[in-house]
Parts: structure tokens; sequence; C-alpha cells
């Protein structure tokens, strides 16, 4: 039987899914769509293994494992996780009192609350809804919270009337480390069950990487006929997002958890528990 393999339909994962992409997959059934799509999905196992936002990773944690080397995480900046506010909010964010977030990211959302209350005291209603960069014409919120592709859209074409807040940079601003979007999570029964395909598409992630960036170029050209972008901006943006799960992103992973239970958003005491090979061969 095929793995079952989430694919967020971001730009943010081509490099780890750009050789699938061009010469086809035989090993397993990709799935692609949303975060909080994906999510679901998997926590229902109806998928075996996705790139699962790093909030829902803390949630059930004891249930799961993440595949070794991979992540979404940006040292700084990331362009495409990004709060829009009112320019007649600019300088006093801690005023701000209702704000439209995504229902395609649980982590942003975690995310924001932390960066509004630790950062500019501010504690906002948060209010889910489906929006684009187009909002101050349509609705009295004071701002809301984008992601991926739209997120992306709303940077390269800022309105007069709106400021930016890259949601990447204050997380390094206020922890001084990265922050970690996704990981790649699989079931630990899957681990139990599948120990030769989970072993075989740890490789293939890890060879798909690096099939990548030796044909950076080539991968720029096919995103720019995918994606909404050009080929300057989608080089740009693929430069700063990391898929690596260094000490410093995993430093980074934890400080967040700790963040988040803070705000009653993730369980105290999480651990991150990595799937190795040696474990379940």
């Amino acid at each position: 039987m095929k793995l079952r393999l989430g694919r967020v339909s971001y730009l943010n994962c081509l490099p780890l899914y750009y050789p699938f992409e061009k010469n086809g997959f035989a090993e397993v059934e990709l799935f692609s769509g949303p975060p909080a799509e994906l999510n679901q999905l998997f926590l229902k196992h109806r998928l075996d293994v996705t790139p699962l936002s790093s909030i829902e990773y803390a949630r059930n944690y004891q249930e799961l494992l993440i595949l070794p080397d991979l992540s979404i995480a940006a040292d700084g900046p990331v362009l495409s996780v990004m709060f829009f506010y009112r320019k007649e909010f600019s300088g006093r964010i801690q005023d701000i009192k209702k704000v439209g977030v995504t229902r395609e990211s649980a982590t942003s959302v975690v995310l924001l609350k932390i960066i509004l209350k630790e950062l500019f005291g501010a504690q906002p209603q948060y209010i889910p809804m489906d929006l684009d960069i187009e909002f101050f014409r349509k609705t009295d919120l004071d701002g809301v919270l984008l992601i991926g592709d739209k997120a992306l859209t709303g940077y390269y074409h800022l309105p007069q009337n709106l400021e930016v807040l890259d949601l990447g940079e204050a997380f390094k601003k206020l922890t001084g480390l990265p922050m970690v979007y996704a990981v790649w999570a699989v079931h630990r029964e899957t681990c139990q069950k599948e120990p030769l395909k989970i072993k075989k598409l740890s490789e293939l992630f890890f060879q798909a990487k690096n099939y990548s960036y030796a044909h950076w170029q080539e991968m720029v050209e096919f995103g720019s006929r995918k994606y909404p972008f050009t080929p300057e901006e989608i080089d740009g943006y693929l430069k700063i997002i990391s898929h690596e799960l260094s000490e410093r992103e995993f430093a980074g992973l934890l400080e967040f958890y700790r963040l988040a239970s803070k705000i009653g958003e993730a369980p105290a005491g999480v651990s991150v528990k990595v799937w190795r090979e040696d474990d379940w061969m």
C-alpha cells in the first residue's frame, strides 16, 4: 500500500516537492491543500505523513514523531506570515481591538497572539474568517493575518493605507531564534507498521532537497509557471525559507511551544521526538 503524503499547496514547500512534481512519485499518493486541511486529514489518520503545523504537533505530540532535518522555518523575516493593519495604528499597535485571522494555519494564529501580547501588550478580539489584502475595503477590522501566497501577494503589492508586520521578524526580535512553522509528522503506529516505507520516504526527501538546491534556477522557473509570482520574487522568497531542523531551529521550536503554553494554546512540557532509523528497523 502506498503511503499517503500531504503537500502544503503554498510556494514554501516547492524545494521539497519539486523533483516529485517534475518526475512523478510512485512510492506515495500525494494530497495537496492548505495547512489546516492537511492537519485535519492527518489527525484523522487519512494521511500517513504530512507537513504539520507546529502547534498541532504540540497538541498531539504523544502520538507523533517528526522526520529528521525537515521543517518550514525562517531565521527572521518570512514574508508569508504577515499581519496587515490599518495605517492609523502605525506606532500604536497596542490599540488594535479587532483582528481577522486566517482559517488556514493554526500555528500562525498562535504566533500572532504571542507577538501582539508579548511585544505590544495588545489582546484584541480574534475572528476566524476567509479574507485577503482587500479587507480594509470590506470590513471594519483593524487588521488581518494572512499566510502563504496571499501574504506574499500582499507584501509585494502593499496598499498605501496599510502597514505590515512580518511575524517571523517579530519572533526573532522577541526570542533571538528562528521560527519553525511546520514539521513533517508521522504517526507512531505508521512507524511500527511501515518502517521500511518511512525510511525510504525520509531518504527521498533528503534527495529531493539536494536536487532542488542543485537545480535552483530550473526549480524557480517551474515555480513561476505554477504560482502567481515572478522568478525574481520566487528566488528571493525561497532563499529566506529554511527546510532544515538544526539545533537553532529546535531551540526556536521549543521556545515557541513555551510561549504558546504561557497563553494557553499548547500543553506544558511538550517534547519533540524525531524518527530515527535505529529505533524502528
